[in-house]
């Protein structure tokens, strides 16, 4: 069974922790794409970039992660659907005004598809946080994870929204992995090719966590991936001619589930927290099909480079 994990494209254009450590801990790591949704992913991606500066930046951005999505870790929908299509979804649902009113404002109508991604890629480059756009790309992915049983990759709470969600969380295991934080999509495959038994063990013990199956291991999982990335770390460490720096670290990873609407409740609380006004419960619905989102949110506890 293949253990899959969202990323937030916001995570993999600022290359954080979230996104490093699911690309090597994970089998595949799905992330939205910024294209139009219903079309060809390449044919827009080349069209936009032809024509608006800022889209042709962020694709520029994302050429590291070219190898990875050619040696498929990387991908762009899941079982024949794409996180994009839950993220319109439900921008245009809060934009309806039916739901969720308190963050009716903080959005902004978009003509159509192509002007929706503009705005995305102009927010990505800048590295948000405009919550016109995190908001419906946060409660999209966890949609689209509640949707197809996907945990989605987090950070570790910071923002006041983030912190409210937090009080949702149900802990299911916490775990600390030595991780690569820094270094090129090359770089990643190697290590997953090294440590190719080891993943295995950690990635089917992650999956059995978010299954509630009592017989698995996580912490012997670890322990034995531990070891096997200790015995492959000066490997890791060693930079290629043209590669900058590798940076090895180590990370927290707590496995929680929530509910799937946490990003919109969380975002709501904060909206009243700012505004001092309080929205009426019964105006909130649960939008989002199914009720719990896994998740696995990650913190950096330490790094070494060379």
């Amino acid at each position: 069974m293949s253990f899959d994990v969202i990323v937030s494209p916001y995570h993999l254009t600022t290359r954080e922790a979230p996104a490093l450590a699911a690309l090597l801990l994970c089998d595949r790591v799905v992330t939205m794409l910024p294209t139009p949704v219903g079309t060809s992913a390449r044919e827009d991606a080349e069209q936009l970039a032809a024509g608006v500066s800022r889209y042709a930046q962020l694709i520029e951005s994302w050429r590291w992660t070219v190898e990875l999505w050619n040696a498929g870790v990387l991908a762009g929908e899941s079982h024949g659907t794409c996180p994009g299509e839950c993220v319109r979804d439900v921008h245009n649902e809060i934009m309806a005004g039916l739901h969720w009113p308190a963050l009716g404002s903080l959005l902004e109508e978009h003509r159509d598809e192509r002007s929706f991604v503009r705005a995305l890629a102009h927010d990505l480059l800048r590295g948000g946080p405009d919550p016109a756009l995190t908001i419906p790309v946060a409660a999209g992915l966890d949609r689209f994870g509640a949707r197809l049983g996907l945990p989605v990759a987090r950070s570790h709470p910071v923002s006041l929204a983030q912190r409210h969600e937090q009080r949702m969380w149900t802990p299911l295991a916490a775990v600390a992995l030595p991780v690569i934080l820094e270094g090129r999509a090359e770089r990643i495959l190697e290590a997953r090719d090294l440590l190719l038994d080891e993943l295995d063990e950690l990635r089917r013990a992650l999956s059995g966590v978010f299954a509630h199956d009592p017989d698995i291991d996580l912490r012997e999982a670890a322990r034995a991936y531990r070891q096997a990335f200790d015995r492959v770390a000066d490997e890791l460490f060693e930079p290629d001619e043209d590669e900058i720096r590798v940076v090895l670290g180590e990370v927290s990873l707590r496995l929680v589930d929530l509910p799937a609407d946490a990003a919109l409740l969380s975002s709501t609380r904060a909206a009243e927290s700012i505004t001092r006004t309080r929205v009426a419960r019964d105006a909130h619905a649960i939008t989002v099909a199914g009720s719990r989102v896994m998740a696995l949110v990650v913190r950096v506890l330490a790094r070494r480079s060379i």
